[in-house]
């Protein structure tokens, strides 16, 4: 197998970066040294061309891996492809690039799922940067790919659900005024007064609280939606949106709201 060939980082990414952050910087060194760590991994159909490659594997799971160390879920690692030079830096994108679709994320963890070799070379990548000391403090050792993959993923899922329950609680502001000032939870201002914009917890017994908190909000405003002064609200997009993420996420057992299925199996 011939070695993967790395595309050279812009010039005006580099000088900018270089520029900004001088090289004491995880995402900086980790750039500096892929050809060193990763052209010999073993991709499978990744394999064919440079291009494929950085397209469909390297970037995404550098991504991953950024948004695992920083607790970020996909449309914030997405958002940090598009706005943080030092991302770009690693992702080796032009400065004016529009970064990463979030879409794409997920996808990336499917395929992994679904490919054994591109899992191994994933695991592999994981392997090396935590053996040359590239793991930006997060205290994991060894870093395996299906916790990577499942807390960056559970991550995504609260957001999501923050979004979703954010635009429905929007559109009631205004159509349901009453209701909600009678009925809101006294939490529901602190969880979705504004979108989610702190990292979040990937501690497993903090995710565990806010799952069971956000997931009870979800099924109590979808049960008081299904009842007689809310019912036309039922087939709005919004109630849509919050229903489906229900289903596919939580879901209810003698009283207690957990995850439907754990990690990245939400992502096939």
């Amino acid at each position: 197998m011939c070695p993967i060939k790395f595309p050279p980082i812009p010039a005006e990414t580099a000088q900018t970066v270089g520029t900004v952050f001088g090289q004491a910087n995880l995402m900086l060194a980790v750039a500096d040294q892929s050809q060193h760590l990763f052209s010999d991994l073993k991709l499978g159909r990744y394999s064919n061309s440079p291009e494929t490659a950085m397209r469909w594997f390297f970037r995404p799971a550098l991504t991953t891996i950024f948004q695992f160390i920083e607790d970020l879920p996909d449309r914030r690692a997405a958002e940090a492809t598009r706005t943080r030079m030092e991302w770009k830096y690693a992702l080796r994108l032009p400065l004016n690039h529009p970064g990463l679709d979030h879409a794409l994320l997920c996808e990336f963890r499917r395929r992994l799922l679904l490919d054994a070799e591109s899992r191994e070379g994933f695991q592999e990548m994981l392997t090396r940067l935590h053996a040359a000391g590239l793991w930006g403090g997060k205290r994991v050792s060894p870093w395996v790919a299906d916790h990577v993959l499942a807390t960056v993923c559970d991550l995504s899922r609260v957001e999501l659900a923050v979004l979703r329950m954010y635009q429905v609680l929007d559109v009631m502001t205004t159509r349901k005024p009453e209701w909600l000032h009678k009925f809101a939870l006294l939490g529901w201002y602190g969880r979705y007064s504004k979108r989610l914009t702190q990292p979040m917890s990937s501690s497993p017994q903090e995710q565990a609280e806010l799952v069971k908190e956000i997931g009870s909000d979800l099924f109590f405003l979808l049960e008081a939606v299904g009842q007689g002064e809310m019912s036309d609200l039922t087939l709005s997009p919004e109630i849509q949106s919050l229903q489906q993420v229900w289903s596919q996420n939580f879901e209810l057992q003698a009283g207690q709201v957990s995850w439907r299925q754990q990690g990245c199996f939400s992502c096939i």
